[in-house]
């Protein structure tokens, strides 16, 4: 096997580790949340957790976002850009690359969220004999989105690496007499004799 074939097995094998232990992560956030069963509703203003609110859940949760946080930043690293949609790139590659950030930026903000609603507390202010916390689901939406995140951005990557094997960067020499300015990662094309 060549270099450069093996370096992208590493890279998409550890990118998919670290999504797969962000999702296990944020799985074990659901499973180990504060439910509402856990919750005794004293008065309309104050309610008891039943369980310490220092279940696991926050830490997993938190836990989750840096495994997907380390992921995201082998792709990029390996991709050769930050933000990799900003490059001239092919457009299954640029829908792969908008997809793997917008879930990864979900997933984030529903874990983060989910976490700090799931914070040590014994006991709290109630709205109306209504307790706060985490509601069924956002941390599984969590997980999966991590999942969503991973997967494209490492069929990015693959799409990307393929597209450079194939020596087709974005290389246009079809067209004859042409020179290219290159503004940002991005090419402009003038035709004619120069």
């Amino acid at each position: 096997m060549e270099k450069k074939n093996v370096v992208v097995v590493a890279v998409s094998s550890v990118v998919a580790i670290f999504g797969i232990l962000s999702a296990a992560l944020a799985f074990g956030a659901e499973v180990t949340r504060v439910k509402a069963s856990e919750v005794l509703v004293i008065s309309a203003e104050y309610c008891i957790y039943l369980r310490d609110r220092s279940s696991p859940a926050s830490d997993l949760a938190l836990d989750a976002v840096v495994a997907l946080v380390i992921a995201q930043i082998i792709l990029n690293a390996a991709n050769g850009c930050c933000w990799c949609c900003c490059c001239r790139k092919p457009p299954h590659a640029k829908r792969s690359c908008i997809l793997s950030w917008v879930t990864f930026v979900v997933a984030i903000l529903l874990l983060v969220m989910g976490a700090s609603y799931n914070l040590n507390k014994k006991s709290g202010y109630s709205d109306n004999y209504s307790c706060r916390v985490v509601k069924p689901g956002v941390f599984a939406a969590g997980a999966i989105l991590s999942v969503a995140s991973i997967a494209t951005g490492i069929t990015y990557y693959l799409l990307l690496a393929a597209g450079k094997s194939a020596g087709s960067s974005s290389d246009n020499s079809s067209y004859p007499n042409q020179v290219a300015i290159a503004i940002c990662h991005r090419t402009i094309t003038v035709h004619g004799p120069v």
